[in-house]
């Protein structure tokens, strides 16, 4: 082959090479600079929890993370508060007290209501209209008669049911006083240190520098 043929081949050769040699020289120290970053800043940056200088408080400091933190941070508090705790304690018991003091009653009410469903089941069975009707009309005087009877009754299981409604509120309500009290301390108080947030931009800000100049370099 003549030179004059071989001479444009051995030109584009040289650039190919060229062009692979930037490159490597690119990742290379895209590599070496991500490693040295990591190197450099590891425990601020990595750290999943950001410590404050000042001792987290006590009613903060059992779990970090949870969905309900007024009853979390409410239950610390009755850690610390004794006659608290006590009423907590007694509102907590009152669907058992409720469930106990009913439960006669509620069966008494079973029994009568079993018996009328059943007794006009037996009497709907009578193919006597006469007859039927004349039962199922003392059946029906029974029924208006218990229920008046069990009128006081039911009254009162009425009233007893609106007050624990009420009381449930009022507890709900002095969960979120209290807790709210202890949040506004928190907000106050334990605001956590800016320098991990600090230390990342920086990172970011000097990483995107290099890959800039890099970028320049390789698209030369």
């Amino acid at each position: 082959m003549k030179k004059s043929t071989w001479l444009p081949w051995l030109s584009v050769l040289c650039s190919i090479r060229s062009v692979m040699y930037h490159q490597r020289l690119f990742l290379a120290t895209l590599i070496l600079f991500v490693s040295s970053c990591k190197e450099k800043e590891r425990a601020p940056v990595l750290s999943p929890v950001v410590q404050t200088q000042k001792t987290e408080s006590r009613l903060f400091s059992k779990s970090r993370y949870e969905a309900d933190e007024v009853n979390r941070i409410y239950q610390n508090l009755l850690d610390s508060a004794p006659v608290l705790k006590q009423l907590q304690e007694r509102l907590d018991d009152l669907d058992t007290e409720w469930a106990d003091s009913s439960a006669e009653y509620n069966r008494y009410k079973q029994i009568i209501a079993g018996y009328y469903t059943s007794a006009n089941g037996h009497a709907n069975s009578i193919t006597d209209s006469v007859m039927k009707a004349r039962l199922k009309s003392l059946l029906e005087e029974g029924r208006r008669n218990g229920q008046q009877r069990m009128a006081a009754h039911e009254a009162l299981v009425q009233d007893i049911r609106s007050e624990i409604k009420h009381i449930r509120n009022l507890n709900e309500q002095l969960k979120v006083l209290l807790t709210y009290v202890e949040i506004q301390k928190y907000q106050r108080d334990y605001l956590p240190p800016k320098t991990p947030l600090e230390g990342l931009s920086r990172q970011l800000d000097q990483l995107t520098q290099t890959l800039d100049s890099l970028n320049r370099k390789a698209g030369d």
